[in-house]
């Protein structure tokens, strides 16, 4: 079963399901429509990720920074819902300096027991 990892201060969030889409820099992970993955919380270089619940993919797809609109960032955290701050919190997240024309995957996720 695919993870799908969060930093743990999204924990609250997804705990109390209110986080439903997540942005991702494109990689070598892929996931499919109707998926069932792991939601999992913890940091990349500890190695150690908690496993909080399963989820759904509903939607995966591609665009460019540029592209985004506030629909595809609905469900996502409270940093990351206006189009601006998209490149500012992936580039903290990533450790890197994201322009207008990278692309990202739009995650959306269904939470389940």
């Amino acid at each position: 079963m695919n993870t799908l990892n969060f930093y743990p201060y999204y924990r609250s969030l997804l705990e109390d399901r209110t986080k439903t889409t997540t942005l991702r820099l494109p990689s070598k992970q892929r996931f499919q429509l109707g998926e069932k993955v792991m939601l999992t919380v913890g940091w990349p270089d500890e190695k150690h990720f908690e496993a909080l619940h399963p989820a759904k993919i509903e939607m995966v797809y591609e665009k460019k920074l540029v592209e985004l609109t506030e629909e595809d960032l609905a469900g996502e955290s409270p940093d990351c819902l206006a189009v601006n701050a998209v490149p500012y919190v992936l580039g903290a997240i990533y450790r890197k300096i994201l322009k207008s024309e990278d692309s990202v995957l739009v995650i959306k996720f269904k939470h389940s027991d």
